[in-house]
């Protein structure tokens, strides 16, 4: 069959979000073809594009890839002969080899069928940007369990590593859900429009129907941190977009074992201070504030996040909140 190169490269660049990192997992580092779909399923994502051929195959993901990009031209022919995964290009015949799988096409029928259950609701419109603001609040270890997701209920999201609570107000109901917070910069780098909760599966569809995104769903009691957030007084201040120069010299200094930084406010001054095996820094800006000194500590790629709009800080003795719109975070302060 012949396709356009180009499109047929931007299917799998898509679908490549749903393989494994693992090479221990062989199967799942190789696009399937079901001659419907293309697919990559990792044990925790299936992506499944719509996509039809009149062949069936596993072929390694990466090979297929590197194959495509390099033909010239704008037309493509695939097929298979016998167990091999055929391309043809002007002046160019390539052939791939293919494995067979007995496991994973089960899994991913049992997954296509509660796909076909779904109802399909639309996704509120500031879902995306309060799951990205919250996921900086959720736990990083899984052995947290549920405070390793965002936890959603009609129309509050939360998230809280029992340190810092994150909230956001969506724009409409959603149905309950534990999400993964691994799994939202997946999420918000597609272009999906609707969703819907299975048994075992949240199922979100991109906006043309041309793909779906299947994530495995968590289960568990998530505990309840809304009155952490509601309940919180004290003098506040104006975050000023003068720290964005700061913070982004400070993610320079900040790495997989340090992911923060130092904000340290006092009168009429805001400091930034960072710290790692590559050296540190200390970055001074200007702030409208006459109360005492405070100091906490936040990821640069979070408050940059957030002074994307106007955010006030509000502190008491204890913690500090960030206010932005309909999202608020709330955290221990420095020391604490």
């Amino acid at each position: 069959m012949k396709i356009n190169k180009a499109n047929f490269y931007d299917v799998l660049s898509t679908v490549k979000i749903g393989l494994s990192k693992s090479k221990s997992l062989e199967s799942m580092l190789y696009f399937q073809f079901t001659g419907e779909n293309i697919m990559a399923y990792n044990n925790e994502i299936l992506i499944t594009y719509k996509f039809e051929t009149d062949f069936e195959c596993f072929v390694h993901a990466d090979n297929l890839m590197k194959t495509v990009s390099k033909i010239k031209g704008d037309l493509i022919d695939i097929s298979m002969e016998e167990t091999d995964f055929i391309i043809k290009a002007k002046d160019v015949k390539l052939k791939l080899k293919t494995i067979t799988d007995e496991e994973i096409p089960l899994r991913t029928k049992e997954i296509a069928k509660s796909i076909e259950t779904c109802k399909w609701y639309s996704i509120p419109e500031n879902f995306f940007d309060s799951a990205k603001l919250c996921q900086f609040a959720a736990s990083k270890k899984e052995s947290d369990n549920t405070l390793a997701c965002l936890s959603i209920k009609d129309t509050i999201m939360i998230a809280s590593d029992n340190n810092r609570v994150a909230k956001a107000i969506l724009a409409k109901k959603m149905k309950t859900m534990l999400l993964q917070s691994r799994h939202i910069p997946t999420i918000i780098s597609l272009d999906l429009s609707t969703y819907d909760v299975t048994k075992s599966w949240i199922h979100f569809k991109e906006e043309n129907d041309a793909y779906v995104l299947s994530v495995r769903r968590t289960s568990g009691n998530y505990p309840d941190f809304s009155s952490v957030v509601d309940k919180l007084n004290g003098e506040s201040v104006e975050l000023e977009k003068g720290m964005l120069d700061g913070l982004d010299m400070s993610e320079v200094f900040t790495d997989e074992f340090t992911s923060s930084v130092t904000i340290t406010i006092k009168k009429n001054i805001c400091l930034i201070q960072a710290k790692s095996d590559s050296g540190s820094m200390q970055y001074r800006t200007k702030t409208e504030y006459d109360g005492a000194d405070f100091s906490f500590s936040v990821s640069p790629s979070f408050l940059k996040e957030m002074l994307r709009h106007s955010s006030t800080l509000r502190h008491d003795e204890k913690r500090i909140s960030i206010t932005n719109g309909d999202f608020t975070i709330v955290t221990a302060l420095f020391g604490e």
